[in-house]
């Protein structure tokens, strides 16, 4: 009896280790949403003229030649952003890329990423049209200033089909930059960032229930056990910038699920990625139907997300502000 309690009392100690390290992150979440900042007022606006255009003037962009029209789009936008466009033929159409040098660090690269295209038979409305739109927004903001680290936005044309497979834009990316011997020191992947509910609609698997809020009116930040000092930065950051609730974890990287999305293929070559997500089919069984419309996103938080990302990028390309 006394070492089945002793074995007892040592798995519960293993398992709360474990789960402060998954789910406990600096900064705090406001108790009461703060009023929006003043630019998500602009950002709001271009937020649904993209996603708009992308999930309802395209439709489901899962055919090669949707894809290509979402990605003369996505080039267009970025173009007016300031720096160049530079298009990267692949097997599933273009990955589409705009760098800022940096100034001081430019071997140092912090990208921001996404995908263009949707899941089959989808508006993709939420499932890759808010991501895209969101890095649109977020280069538009931050492509034409200068800043220490090099900058980089890459937006993929197989995020929903490919993900992090052998043969996806991400993975043949991300081998690129092992080749070329950059140095990588943050990626951050805005995948879904467009529903959210004042109530009790969020679903978990074990146990993920048991350290999560049941009201879906939060943002998260998640990234490998291996990229834990990056997914508590950008937690951080958030909790500090975007005025809504934030919450940060960390899971294996062979967590089922965990490794299918674009970002993964970043973590297989050993870079620190996080992904900022409104948790997909755990928000809402709807996301990535046919139902996935973008009447259903919530704008006005989205922009929050937004102002939230630019500016903790923002401190991300900073060489002294910022310990990745």
């Amino acid at each position: 009896m006394k070492s089945f309690l002793v074995w007892t009392f040592l798995f519960l100690g293993f398992a709360g280790l474990v789960g402060a390290f998954s789910t406990w992150f600096p900064g705090t979440n406001p108790a009461v949403l703060r009023n929006a900042p003043d630019e998500t007022a602009d950002i709001v606006e271009n937020l649904k003229r993209h996603i708009e255009y992308l999930s309802q003037d395209l439709g489901a962009r899962d055919k090669p030649n949707v894809v290509e029209d979402a990605g003369r789009y996505v080039a267009a936008k970025l173009g007016t952003c300031g720096p160049d466009v530079k298009q990267i033929d692949g097997t599933s159409g273009k990955t589409i890329v705009v760098e800022v040098p940096g100034t001081r660090y430019a071997r140092e690269v912090v990208l921001v990423c996404s995908h263009f295209d949707g899941p089959r038979g989808s508006p993709g409305a939420d499932s890759g049209a808010s991501g895209a739109a969101a890095v649109i927004e977020i280069a538009r903001a931050l492509a034409p200033t200068s800043h220490e680290r090099t900058l980089r936005f890459v937006l993929f044309p197989d995020g929903a089909s490919r993900g992090s497979k052998p043969d996806s834009a991400a993975t043949r990316y991300a081998k690129e930059c092992v080749t070329k011997g950059e140095t990588i020191v943050a990626v951050v992947y805005v995948d879904s960032i467009g529903l959210f509910a004042d109530k009790d609609t969020q679903s978990y698997p074990f146990p993920l229930m048991l350290a999560y809020p049941g009201k879906a009116d939060f943002i998260g930040i998640v990234g490998g056990y291996g990229c834990r000092d990056l997914t508590a930065q950008m937690t951080e950051f958030m909790r500090r910038y975007a005025g809504m609730p934030v919450q940060g974890l960390v899971l294996p990287q062979f967590t089922p699920g965990s490794g299918f999305s674009p970002h993964a293929a970043f973590w297989s070559e050993g870079f620190p990625a996080a992904v900022v997500t409104d948790s997909g089919t755990y928000r809402s069984p709807l996301w990535g139907t046919a139902s996935d419309t973008h009447d259903r996103l919530d704008y006005p938080r989205m922009g929050r997300v937004v102002v939230g990302l630019t500016r903790s990028i923002a401190q991300l390309v900073k060489k002294v502000a910022t310990s990745i």
